[in-house]
Protein backbone atom coordinates (compact mmCIF):
# COMPACT_ATOMS: atom_id res chain seq x y z
CA UNK A 1 0.00 0.00 0.00
CA UNK A 2 2.63 2.37 0.81
CA UNK A 3 3.71 2.57 -3.37
CA UNK A 4 0.51 3.54 -4.08
CA UNK A 5 0.37 6.27 -1.59
CA UNK A 6 3.32 8.03 -3.15
CA UNK A 7 3.44 6.97 -6.80
CA UNK A 8 1.66 7.24 -9.91
CA UNK A 9 -2.50 7.66 -10.80
CA UNK A 10 -5.15 5.34 -8.43
CA UNK A 11 -5.27 2.31 -10.53
CA UNK A 12 -9.06 3.54 -10.96
CA UNK A 13 -8.20 6.52 -12.67
CA UNK A 14 -5.97 4.50 -15.04
CA UNK A 15 -8.60 1.95 -15.69
CA UNK A 16 -11.01 5.48 -16.59
CA UNK A 17 -8.05 6.89 -18.62
CA UNK A 18 -7.79 4.07 -21.02
CA UNK A 19 -11.90 3.22 -21.26
CA UNK A 20 -11.77 7.42 -22.33
CA UNK A 21 -9.35 6.31 -24.88
CA UNK A 22 -10.73 3.20 -26.04
CA UNK A 23 -13.95 5.22 -26.31
CA UNK A 24 -12.26 7.53 -28.76
CA UNK A 25 -10.24 5.35 -30.71
CA UNK A 26 -13.53 4.00 -31.45
CA UNK A 27 -15.02 6.69 -32.50
CA UNK A 28 -12.58 7.90 -34.47
CA UNK A 29 -12.73 4.77 -36.39
CA UNK A 30 -16.18 4.82 -37.05
CA UNK A 31 -15.44 8.62 -38.28
CA UNK A 32 -13.04 6.90 -40.80
CA UNK A 33 -15.32 4.22 -42.04
CA UNK A 34 -18.02 6.97 -43.02
CA UNK A 35 -15.53 8.79 -44.98
CA UNK A 36 -14.33 6.11 -46.59
CA UNK A 37 -17.65 4.63 -47.30
CA UNK A 38 -18.74 8.31 -48.68
CA UNK A 39 -15.16 8.29 -50.87
CA UNK A 40 -16.72 5.04 -52.52
CA UNK A 41 -19.23 6.99 -54.35
CA UNK A 42 -21.19 5.78 -56.82
CA UNK A 43 -18.45 4.70 -58.71
CA UNK A 44 -18.52 0.95 -57.71
CA UNK A 45 -22.14 0.53 -57.32
CA UNK A 46 -25.41 1.93 -58.79
CA UNK A 47 -26.90 5.88 -56.96
CA UNK A 48 -29.44 3.54 -55.33
CA UNK A 49 -27.61 1.11 -53.76
CA UNK A 50 -25.44 2.79 -52.65
CA UNK A 51 -27.79 5.94 -51.59
CA UNK A 52 -29.84 3.01 -49.84
CA UNK A 53 -26.78 1.38 -48.13
CA UNK A 54 -25.30 4.70 -47.16
CA UNK A 55 -28.48 5.92 -45.51
CA UNK A 56 -28.59 2.18 -43.26
CA UNK A 57 -24.86 2.62 -42.93
CA UNK A 58 -25.34 5.89 -41.64
CA UNK A 59 -28.15 5.62 -39.33
CA UNK A 60 -26.01 2.24 -37.25
CA UNK A 61 -23.08 4.33 -37.11
CA UNK A 62 -24.90 7.20 -35.39
CA UNK A 63 -26.17 4.52 -32.80
CA UNK A 64 -22.91 3.35 -32.45
CA UNK A 65 -21.74 7.03 -31.86
CA UNK A 66 -23.97 7.94 -29.05
CA UNK A 67 -24.11 4.05 -27.45
CA UNK A 68 -20.16 5.05 -27.41
CA UNK A 69 -20.77 8.65 -26.12
CA UNK A 70 -23.25 7.04 -23.70
CA UNK A 71 -21.14 4.76 -22.01
CA UNK A 72 -18.27 7.18 -21.75
CA UNK A 73 -19.87 9.08 -20.07
CA UNK A 74 -21.95 7.12 -17.46
CA UNK A 75 -18.98 4.95 -16.90
CA UNK A 76 -16.65 7.80 -16.27
CA UNK A 77 -19.01 9.31 -13.73
CA UNK A 78 -19.08 5.80 -11.81
CA UNK A 79 -15.31 5.32 -11.94
CA UNK A 80 -14.53 9.41 -10.92
CA UNK A 81 -16.83 8.37 -8.02
CA UNK A 82 -15.05 4.93 -6.98
CA UNK A 83 -11.64 6.77 -7.61
CA UNK A 84 -12.64 9.39 -5.46
CA UNK A 85 -13.63 6.82 -2.88
CA UNK A 86 -10.74 5.01 -2.82
CA UNK A 87 -8.39 7.66 -2.70
CA UNK A 88 -10.32 9.20 0.44
CA UNK A 89 -9.00 6.02 2.15
CA UNK A 90 -5.72 5.31 1.03
CA UNK A 91 -4.29 8.87 0.51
Amino acid sequence: MGDQKHGGLCPIREFSRHLVGFCEETEHQVNQLRSRLGALGTSTWTDQNHHTYHGKFEESAGQLLRTIQAFREEQSIRLDQLAQQYEDVIY
